[in-house]
């Protein structure tokens, strides 16, 4: 189980996943939103068809670096200031936010590509890293069912997705799959939730008696040790990770060699994702190694 972003580049997670298999190794990037009950709530109801096909999905995950580290004094010292700022140390925001809501809004459509995708954003002429970005995907389907919601509609012939991703400034943080009867919204901190709404149209356009329901999941109990600041995590809902661990240890018990919650093939249309993105928007990309050189280092010392 590896923190996400798995890699930086899509070859260094093929050859991850190469090795993996070589071995006869489980492995899953730590995609722990995936697991939570609230996103598990989603993803049924949208299969399910509650609020029809999903013809679009918007969801955004950003927050201000500053809160937590330091701008660098030295762009080309490493050293300085906070790594989220380095493209040498695999920063921007892409890498470091962006694989949330990309797992997000590419959910109900899997690791289907997408037909088209279009990107704009800001990069720091400082570091270069992306401080920004808004990637919009689309699709030949729509997610869940592929029917028409009711007589006389137009078939369902597509979808939209549209993600933003920041460390510059804070979003509200929330994830909504638009269906042809309704919605499907995941309620902040949409990354790891505890909150799902289901708002379902009611007759004619803006129609105010669409039926809401929340579903609440309240956080696991937390055994653990207080941070130094005197609460239990640095970050919020933490203790959501034991549903990450729970799926994981019941793939493994099941032989399973990856997480069918965030599979393999999805970890790289993220990551294809992220590059896109980042040359959309004219970051610096973290150099690699050939890939030999990948293998032989990186890859076996995580196997080794």
């Amino acid at each position: 189980l590896c923190e996400k972003p798995l890699a930086v580049a899509p070859d260094a997670v093929d050859a991850l996943y190469a090795r993996a298999a070589a071995r006869g190794c489980f492995l899953m990037e730590g995609m722990w939103t995936r697991c939570f009950p609230a996103v598990e709530k989603a993803r049924k109801a949208i299969d399910d068809g509650v609020v029809g096909a999903v013809t679009a999905v918007i969801s955004d995950f950003g927050f201000d670096a500053a809160d937590s580290g330091a701008y660098p004094v030295d762009a080309s010292d490493p050293k300085s200031g906070d790594p989220i700022y380095h493209a040498s140390l695999g920063g921007g925001a892409l890498l470091w936010a962006g694989p949330y809501p990309l797992a997000a809004g590419t959910l109900p459509f899997g690791a289907t590509a997408p037909l088209r995708v279009a990107a704009a954003g800001v990069a720091d002429p400082s570091t270069g890293i992306d401080l920004s970005c808004g990637l919009t995907l689309s699709y030949s389907k729509p997610g869940g069912p592929a029917t028409a919601s009711k007589e006389g509609s137009c078939p369902p012939r597509g979808a939209t997705v549209s993600v933003y991703t920041s460390i510059d400034a804070e979003t509200r943080e929330t994830t909504t799959y638009v269906g042809q009867k309704g919605r499907v919204i995941v309620l902040p901190p949409a990354h790891c939730p505890t909150c799902l709404r289901i708002e379902l149209k009611g007759a004619g356009r803006g129609a105010a008696d669409a039926t809401e329901e929340t579903f609440a999941f309240p956080p696991p109990k937390r055994p653990f040790a207080k941070t130094p600041g005197g609460d239990f995590f640095y970050y919020p809902n933490s203790q959501g990770f034991a549903y990450e661990a729970a799926a994981v240890t019941r793939c493994l018990y099941a032989g399973l060699a990856e997480c069918p919650q965030f599979t393999l093939d999805e970890s790289l249309r993220v990551l294809a994702l992220i590059d896109a993105g980042k040359e959309a928007v004219g970051a610096k990309k973290r150099e690699l190694p050939s890939a030999p050189s990948v293998t032989s280092t990186f890859v076996d010392a995580l196997f080794s």
